[in-house]
């Protein structure tokens, strides 16, 4: 769970919680994909963070944003994990908000596993 306080204009809260559960592949397959991470989304908001951001001043539930993450390893400890994203505003005022944005979204993750020292929380 992630919570944002808006500290300019917004002065209202977001709390987003999101749960990853990741499908391993079989172990041939797992020296260059490592997983398939599918992450369901849930947001909140206050009522004046949907004013600032939709003009519409209500407290609720702002979005659903699902998403799956391929993860694919490039050498040992640098990992590329594109990305596919859903975002649905779920209140009908917010949806037709002209600020309001639904669709998908992509995007990509490059991660590097740095141990200058070999030990236990480094070692695979």
């Amino acid at each position: 769970m992630r919570t944002y306080f808006g500290v300019g204009a917004a002065h209202g809260a977001y709390v987003t919680v999101d749960a990853t559960h990741r499908f391993a592949f079989p172990a041939k397959v797992r020296e260059t994909l490592e997983g398939l991470d599918l992450s369901p989304g849930l947001a909140w908001g206050s009522a004046s963070y949907h004013r600032a951001y939709f003009g519409v001043a209500r407290n609720g539930f702002s979005d659903l944003h699902p998403a799956a993450a391929l993860s694919i390893r490039i050498t040992g400890s640098l990992n590329l994990a594109p990305t596919l994203a859903w975002s649905e505003m779920l209140d009908p005022r917010l949806h037709r908000s002209s600020s309001a944005f639904h669709g998908f979204i992509a995007g990509a993750t490059l991660s590097a596993r740095l141990c200058p020292v070999k030990s236990l929380l480094c070692s695979r």
